[in-house]
């Protein structure tokens, strides 16, 4: 249990002990050295540490979700499982809290692979859209293998590059203005040209297998290859965007406390 912490929605936490004494029980169970320490420096990232001494009862919802974070920091488990409503932290613009999951002892490409489950809502949706669209327009084999094959190597090289794109030009709290308006507009737009630039590919692929091949070894190698080159779009996104997290620093852009 020591190396697994998961934070519900709405935590359950003791309501007779207050946010220091929550701290103190988590430390003292998992024998945590130095626990006060650690304690005190995780309330004060969360914003928390003037509420010391307050009972649970009196914390609103938001500070309930920071208090069981602070709870499983503070023991540094294998795996943190954050219920996807829980905490309601944007850590893309709340970027102190992102140094605590750069202290945690987790692998950058861990990091990175472990927020994977965040899209298989994405994927399962878009494979019931496909399953339905099938049954009405019934299409070929070649089709239903490729998009089968392609769609969750989509997702992943939007979620890559999403993520790549935030960790090497991240929204710092000192960016504002027309910075921030030319930096979200460069962002769909660069998404905009890598969208029109593989589709442009996919038919050069496909007019390409059909004037090398006959069918229906075109289709196979038009379809082959179309998810293989998305998957390898995939783990080149996957591995940039370990490669940014391992090299993230926004301390310079934190001010001292």
């Amino acid at each position: 249990k020591s190396k697994l912490a998961y934070v519900p929605d709405d935590p359950p936490l003791f309501d007779d002990l207050s946010v220091g004494d929550h701290m103190e029980f988590i430390g003292r169970l998992y024998r945590v050295p130095d626990h006060h320490e650690k304690s005190i420096n995780l309330l004060r990232q969360f914003q928390l540490l003037d509420k010391y001494k307050a009972g649970a009862t009196t914390l609103s919802r938001g500070m309930r979700q920071k208090l069981a974070v602070c709870c499983a920091y503070l023991y540094s488990p294998s795996v943190i499982l954050l219920a996807p409503p829980a905490l309601r932290i944007d850590f893309r613009q709340d970027l102190k809290r992102m140094l605590l999951l750069r202290s945690l002892p987790v692998k950058p490409l861990s990091m990175v692979l472990g927020q994977l489950a965040l899209i298989m809502i994405t994927w399962a949706f878009q494979s019931t859209i496909l399953g339905i669209a099938a049954l009405v327009l019934h299409p070929g084999w070649e089709q239903l293998i490729l998009w089968a094959g392609m769609l969750f190597a989509l997702a992943i090289v939007t979620f890559a590059t999403e993520n790549a794109l935030f960790l090497a030009y991240p929204h710092h709290q000192r960016h504002e203005g027309v910075a921030m308006m030319l930096r979200t507009k460069l962002t769909f737009l660069g998404k905009g040209t890598a969208l029109v630039i593989a589709v442009c590919l996919l038919v050069l692929w496909a007019t390409l297998c059909r004037g090398l091949l006959p069918d229906p070894y075109s289709s196979v190698l038009y379809v082959l290859g179309s998810i293989a080159a998305t998957w390898g779009a995939a783990a080149l996104g996957l591995a940039a965007a370990t490669l940014c997290w391992r090299r993230f620093d926004i301390t310079i852009d934190i001010p001292p406390e």
